[in-house]
């Protein structure tokens, strides 16, 4: 699924654009088809992703759509000082997974930043939750855009923390790794018991 999302996002182009504009906001959405079911609509308005968020850290707002007018809508990619993310597909916090969108924008910008913990814990695989902290530790920050070596300061620098993303995911960043019982084990047992019942 991670893979489709790398791959998708060469079709798509961006803008770096303000996210104050009037036009981002709206909320003008389809009205015949169920929003789930139409690809690149936006599943929510950036103002209703923006509500609890401190809006001073917002470091870019990127404006993307899919090359060739496939799709008349855009989506917002959100790019924070703690090298938090959101975007109005909101697929990072419904499904756990770095979108096409934000893939992107990594390709135009050195603000975007991508380190392994962005992926939520119950997507590690059981060999690599043994060893979860040491292997975050170890892994880089990853950015496809080098920032200029010149001398200046940039106007705005990207300590990567993501507390925002945490504080939307609403999870525990140090989750105590033996608490943690994969979903496939959990209806594994689930499944015995109740056959077990059965019979």
């Amino acid at each position: 699924m991670q893979r489709f999302q790398i791959s998708q996002a060469f079709t798509y182009e961006g803008q770096l654009t303000s996210y104050l504009s009037e036009d981002l906001c709206s909320n003008n959405t389809i009205e015949d088809n169920f929003i789930e079911d139409v690809v690149d609509e936006p599943q929510t308005t950036l103002k209703a992703l923006l509500i609890d968020m401190d809006t001073l850290k917002i470091v870019e707002t990127w404006k993307i759509c899919r090359v060739g007018g496939l799709s008349h809508k855009d989506n917002l990619v959100v790019l924070f000082d703690d090298g938090t993310h959101l975007c109005t597909c909101v697929e990072t916090i419904t499904k756990g997974i770095v979108c096409r969108h934000f893939w992107r924008v990594m390709l135009y910008s050195n603000m975007a930043k991508f380190h392994i913990s962005i992926i939520p814990i119950r997507l590690y695989k059981d060999e690599i939750l043994i060893k979860l902290d040491e292997a975050l530790e170890k892994s880089p920050v990853l950015t496809a855009i080098e920032p200029p070596t010149n001398n200046t300061t940039l106007p705005h620098e990207v300590n990567f923390t993501l507390q925002g993303l945490r504080h939307i995911q609403q999870s525990g960043y140090k989750e105590n790794v033996q608490q943690i019982v994969p979903q496939r084990n959990r209806f594994g047992v689930a499944f015995s018991t109740a056959k077990t019942a059965i019979n």
